[in-house]
Parts: structure tokens; sequence; C-alpha cells
């Protein structure tokens, strides 16, 4: 809370982003504190040894006496594997070293930012059509007021993962239809595109991949003039195959 203060504390009307980590281990238990199983997890976790099963879980205790010991065994990004990692990385590079990209809304965070409340109010709040991606199409929108994407130094939040893999921008597009329809701008159209460079396997050429938040904004000023997903998209590729629906993060 009070680094997010902080980062409220000066003459910019701030969207504030910290940074979001994850501890794997809690993926199977119904009661990460317990550890209890899931429905469907029982033989795993029964196969744990105790110093095993005391490792994976979370405890008040731990919370209160020993933080630093959760924090050791946690990993950047909001979700484990080496795409959430490396999209963290990015998103917060681009909010400490390109303050003036016009994309940061794009390094949004569900889980760990702040917005003084008048301010989340007179944006109209969340769009309830969009089921994921929600946070980035509110930053969007509270940037075009004049709000600006900032890093909260030192805040911290921690994702007890609770399920294997997550819901795929890149397989579930309605929330991209939503999107566009609101700001059909090049640099949404090529959001996922920028998923997808980070992701495996790829099938397009290094030249067309979009690696950074950047590297975004250049791609999206290039289509400045292109109207709609698939004709930005195709701008954007030129003669190169497009990114498919199983190229998902891993």
């Amino acid at each position: 809370m009070a680094c997010h203060l902080n980062a409220h504390s000066g003459p910019t009307r701030a969207i504030a982003r910290g940074e979001t980590y994850h501890l794997r281990g809690t993926r199977f238990f119904q009661d990460p504190e317990a550890g209890t199983p899931k429905s469907g997890e029982e033989a795993r976790v029964a196969a744990l040894s105790e110093a095993e099963r005391s490792r994976m879980c979370v405890t008040r205790n731990e919370i209160r006496t020993d933080f630093s010991a959760i924090h050791a065994r946690s990993t950047p990004g909001i979700y484990p594997g080496a795409g959430p990692r490396l999209l963290f990385e990015l998103e917060m590079q681009a909010l400490r070293e390109h303050p003036d990209c016009s994309v940061l809304w794009a390094a949004a965070s569900g889980s760990n930012q702040s917005i003084p409340r008048r301010d989340f109010e007179a944006s109209g709040g969340f769009d309830e059509s969009l089921t994921i991606n929600e946070h980035r199409e509110l930053a969007l929108r509270l940037c075009r007021m004049g709000r600006a994407m900032i890093p909260a130094e030192g805040a911290r939040s921690y994702h007890l993962t609770h399920r294997s893999g997550w819901r795929d921008p890149l397989t579930d597009h309605d929330w991209e239809t939503i999107f566009y329809r609101s700001h059909p701008i090049p640099s949404v159209a090529l959001l996922s595109v920028f998923w997808a460079s980070l992701s495996a396997p790829k099938t397009f050429p290094l030249e067309r991949r979009i690696l950074s938040l950047p590297a975004l904004e250049a791609a999206a000023n290039r289509c400045r003039h292109m109207v709609g997903i698939e004709n930005i998209r195709s701008a954007h590729f030129g003669n190169h195959d497009k990114p498919q629906p199983g190229d998902v993060m891993s």
C-alpha cells in the first residue's frame, strides 16, 4: 500500500503498476495452508512427502514471521512458464525505461495496480463485456484521459497459483473483437502478435516478431493508416504467415 501511495505522491496523474510474482507449488491444493488437495489431485498430493508438502504450502504464520522465505520461492510473472515471466520482464522494463511509450497501457496489471478513485469513476470503470484483458482496456481509456502508466516500485503481489495453464488470449478471441470495437487502433490489433512473438512454437520469422512494447509502438505506427484487425495484421506481416491460434505461450 505504501509503495502505491508513494507512486501517486508526485505531480503525475498516474496509473501505478507493481511487480507480480507467483507461487507454483500451490496449484494442487484446495487449501494452500493445510495442503488439502483439489478435487482430482488427491493421488498427486498423497504421493508428496511431508517435507515436500510443507515446502509447497503457504501458511499465515509464515506470512507473518518469514515472508522472505515465501518471496525466495516465488517466480516473476502472474503464471508459471517462460512466456509469462518474459512478458512481466518486458512490461516492467518498458515502464521503467520508456516512460513516453504510447502503448504502456498494455503493461497494465489485473492484480497489482492502483489509480485514484476519482479517475476510476470518471472513466466509467471496467468494461463488463470483457472477461479477460479488461484491465488493459481500462488503462488505455485512462491513458487517453491524460493519465500515465508508471511503476510502483517495491509493490509486489503474490499469486497462489490455483490451476495448470490459464485462459489464453491467443485462442480466446472474443476479447479482441470487443476491445478493438471500442479502440480501433493498430496497437490493439497487434497486441496478440506481441504475445505470440514471446511464445513457442513460432510460425513467423524474426523480422515480423514484436519483442517489446516500444517495438509494438513502432509496428502500430507503421500501420497507422490501416483499419480492421485483419487488414492491420496483413500490413504488418506482408507476405509472411500470420501466427496461428495454436501458438500459445509456454
